[in-house]
């Protein structure tokens, strides 16, 4: 059967209707502000009515026949509107804004369909848009739809007690024994966690010992990387067992026997890692397909700035904006902690301060989305010449205490550890 054998789901009509009840009758606009949004119209002028009424019923202007035709176009008002039957009760505005909801969720399961049409037909190997297309159908389907998350106090305290029984709000050790009590335990369910830093300074070396802490807990950690393979990822993960080092790799003298046992270190360690997500959709297909096979419950991203989106034609500003608000969107849906590497500005360097949240590259929403947000910052170590301090600051830390923590970072030719100054004793993380 042709695709062109289908007809757009809409009732233009019953649109019309609803129109004319809402002017006859504004008292029951609340009603339909709790079940439906303007997307629920086809009807690109019934569209637009309905913003108009809903932005008069919140600024609490009269809504009647006069005001409406000075605000919409007034022969479409006359024609398609004043001629429609306007009694209406709570019941037929209920009834008729479910039918309107069931039309527009088949609407875009429609134009996804097409979507998924041409995506099929496409003669270009597109595997992993399809992969991101199908994951995030969903939410493709479900969007706009009015989400109505009230009850009462103590719905809500039982939910919270059944959540902590069933493990649900078990929190994500980092590692790190202060930053942990910073966090009153860890990452919890739900959190996006920004870790900051300027190139060079070690963000993906403390992304992967977050993981391997993560992964000690029995929390399986997913990784992505934006910026390196899966191979150079276990290549990091392998030096820093100290049994082996890249001199005697790029020499071609691997002793084997040590390499099996840095491999042990890792045998049943739930950490994954996935080098193919280029684009936020990607990235979020990936971090939602991994979490439904219980291979995701802490996901890492490096890094945001090397995310692509759709909108090419946006700002960089706009367009980490958008990939933050939705990642926060998604920690929050999957309840799992998402923590996604940023870079720093150079203000910080030059100026030669310690950075701070506006010091965050290519936008200004990262600490309005992110419930933690961590700086890493190096320094010079004068009293120990194979040592670099770097201090950490917590500069954002909802739910959480705030401070700065003081972190030496050690490394060599083949591994890079952090070690947490902890009363002038370095603590192994």
């Amino acid at each position: 059967m042709d695709s062109l054998d289908f007809n757009i789901p809409q009732d233009t009509k019953l649109e019309r209707k609803l129109i004319a009840e809402l002017v006859a009758n504004p008292d029951l606009i609340p009603v339909t502000m709790e079940l439906i949004t303007p997307s629920a119209f086809s009807h690109e002028k019934c569209q637009n009515a309905y913003k108009e009424m809903v932005r008069m019923y919140e600024d609490k202007e009269q809504i009647d026949i006069v005001t409406m035709s000075s605000r919409v176009e007034k022969d479409f008002f006359v024609r398609e509107i004043l001629t429609q039957d306007g009694y209406a009760t709570e019941l037929s505005i209920r009834a008729h804004c479910d039918v309107l909801t069931g039309m527009s969720r088949k609407r875009r399961l429609y134009y996804a369909g097409l979507k998924a049409l041409q995506l099929s037909a496409s003669t270009a190997d597109n595997r992993d848009e399809i992969l991101a297309f199908a994951s995030n159908l969903s939410d493709e389907i479900e969007q706009d739809e009015p989400k109505n998350g009230t009850q009462s106090l103590a719905d809500a305290i039982f939910d919270f007690g059944k959540q902590l029984q069933d493990g649900v709000m078990r929190r994500v050790p980092s590692g790190f024994p202060t930053v942990d009590k910073m966090t009153r335990g860890g990452f919890g369910a739900g959190n996006f966690i920004v870790l900051a830093a300027r190139p060079s300074v070690g963000k993906t070396a403390f992304m992967l010992q977050m993981a391997r802490a993560a992964a000690r807990n029995g929390v399986p950690a997913l990784a992505l990387s934006l910026e390196m393979t899966n191979t150079e990822l276990s290549e990091r993960m392998m030096f820093s067992t100290e049994e082996i080092n890249a001199s005697d790799i790029t020499q071609d003298r691997v002793d084997w026997q040590k390499f099996e046992m840095a491999a042990k270190a890792f045998d049943h360690s739930p950490i994954y890692l996935d080098e193919t997500p280029q684009s936020l959709d990607e990235v979020c297909a990936s971090i939602t397909l991994n979490h439904r096979k219980g291979k995701c419950g802490i996901a890492f991203i490096d890094y945001v700035q090397l995310m692509s989106t759709n909108d090419v034609g946006d700002s960089l500003y706009r367009q980490v904006t958008g990939i933050t608000k939705r990642l926060k969107k998604l920690a929050k849906k999957l309840k799992i902690p998402i923590v996604a590497l940023c870079q720093l500005n150079r203000n910080s360097v030059s100026e030669k301060r310690a950075p701070q949240l506006h010091d965050l590259r290519d936008s200004g929403s990262i600490e309005q989305d992110a419930d933690m947000v961590i700086m890493l910052e190096k320094k010079e170590d004068e009293s120990d010449y194979y040592s670099t301090r770097v201090n950490m600051y917590f500069r954002k830390n909802r739910g959480g205490l705030g401070g700065d923590i003081c972190i030496k970072l050690r490394s060599n030719s083949n591994y890079t550890n952090f070690y947490e100054i902890i009363e002038s004793e370095q603590v192994p993380v």
